[in-house]
């Protein structure tokens, strides 16, 4: 999450700043949309974080974690891939470390089990959903 936040900062920083057309970057809508549908997965996956530690929760560890697993590196392929996104070529540059944010996201993806794994474990619990 903390480093979705940075990256999501260094975008929205840049979009404000970098002029196109006589404007920020940041004015378009199609990047606001992309930036605040980043903010929103982040804050959905900070509340599923927490859930994880609320005792009250103990007893849905068996989802939560695995839900919140399988959004953070959702979300730190998505975020890492706006940013790039926002920066152009140079969130390529060795100016910026956004295309080290990508590269770690895809990495965390198997660590400590592959997300695949995790997302195994959501189906067959939702298999096995009733009312």
């Amino acid at each position: 999450m903390g480093a979705t936040a940075a990256v999501l900062e260094s975008a929205t920083d840049y979009a404000k700043l970098r002029e196109q057309f006589g404007r920020p970057i940041g004015s378009f809508q199609s990047l606001q949309h992309r930036l605040a549908d980043v903010f929103i997965d982040l804050e959905h996956v900070k509340s599923l974080a927490a859930a994880t530690l609320d005792p009250a929760e103990q007893q849905l560890l068996h989802q939560l974690v695995p839900m919140a697993k399988v959004a953070a590196d959702r979300l730190a392929v998505s975020s890492a891939s706006t940013a790039l996104q926002v920066h152009g070529g140079l969130g390529f540059t060795w100016e910026l470390p956004i295309h080290h944010y990508l590269e770690e996201a895809l990495r965390r993806r198997t660590v400590p089990q592959p997300t695949a794994v995790y997302r195994e474990q959501l189906r067959e619990q939702a298999l096995s959903y009733s009312l």
